[in-house]
């Protein structure tokens, strides 16, 4: 799957509170990208991503998406600019951060009342779920009867409860030291998939049974976050859950054709499809869904 990446990137001068505030009309989801040199995206722009990811938001869904380019690198600081959004910024979907950061940003934000918080890992854990459950489909395997390696979990912690929200048959996790007790590819001899998020597995491991995190986070990223923003805005701003992450997991491979493990960006059901699964699933945890768009900051 290729992509094609705008090459513009932000203006580099830090916006002060006040200019990314008054930017932001009713329903508007923000972007967030923190530049540094310690991100999870080592080799990409990402302050041009943010704004390919602002465009296809703004496209795709009845939110419009602004850059929040931020050079503050710090956690705290990164969520205390989030929460200081007006009420009326629906969502934040933040790119740029490593899994413990990002995660910090999800728990202070929600503590402070602020807009719900997306992470880019959080959406490629999604698809990566739905890819290995694609995958399993073609082999004519139930996903309740897959057997599942996953090397690397701490790349996606919350890869792990996913599979198990699918209904993973099992999940096994392995590490380079296993590697003199239980080398891999013994243990592959007796699973069916290989998720190799630490990149770490010999070709020999599991041939043509191996999944990796995607060469651009983008590519897997932009199948879902459309319409996970679509399904979350009829609804109080809310954490983004397991429950929500396995309802686009199901929704990305209800569409996916039978010889691929993911849906074509182009995909006219992609986008529908996702957001009514995200619905269904909040709808169940929030009986009144919310039709305005004014959210008042505060989760339910």
């Amino acid at each position: 799957m290729s992509m094609t990446t705008n090459s513009n990137t932000a203006d580099d001068a830090t916006l002060d509170n006040d200019s990314v505030v008054a930017d932001f009309p009713t329903g508007d989801v923000g972007v967030a990208a923190v530049r540094t040199p310690s991100a999870a995206l080592p080799d990409r722009a990402c302050w041009a991503v943010m704004e390919n990811y602002a465009a296809l938001i703004t496209e795709a869904t009845p939110m419009r998406a602004l850059p929040l380019p931020l050079t503050q690198n710090e956690p705290a600081a990164v969520a205390a600019r989030i929460s200081q959004l007006p009420s009326r910024v629906a969502a934040v979907f933040l790119i740029g951060l490593d899994p413990s950061g990002a995660a910090h940003v999800q728990r202070a934000v929600a503590a402070a009342g602020g807009p719900a918080v997306i992470s880019e890992l959080d959406v490629v854990t999604a698809a990566i779920g739905a890819a290995a459950a694609s995958f399993l489909r073609s082999r004519d395997i139930t996903l309740r009867r897959g057997r599942v390696v996953v090397t690397g979990a701490e790349a996606a912690p919350r890869l792990g409860p996913l599979l198990v929200a699918l209904g993973a048959g099992s999940m096994t996790t392995w590490r380079p030291y296993d590697a003199q007790d239980y080398p891999l590819p013994r243990m592959m001899a007796h699973n069916d998939l290989l998720i190799d998020l630490a990149d770490a597995a010999p070709a020999s491991a599991a041939p043509w049974r191996t999944l990796r995190m995607p060469s651009d986070p983008y590519d897997y990223g932009a199948l879902v976050i459309p319409g996970l923003l679509r399904g979350l805005c009829r609804h109080q701003p809310t954490s983004v859950t397991i429950e929500v992450l396995a309802a686009c997991s199901r929704a990305l491979a209800l569409v996916t054709a039978a010889d691929e493990i993911l849906p074509d960006i182009d995909e006219r059901l992609l986008t529908p499809a996702v957001a009514r699964h995200v619905h269904r699933a909040l709808a169940h945890r929030q009986p009144s869904p919310i039709h305005d768009t004014d959210h008042g900051g505060q989760p339910r």
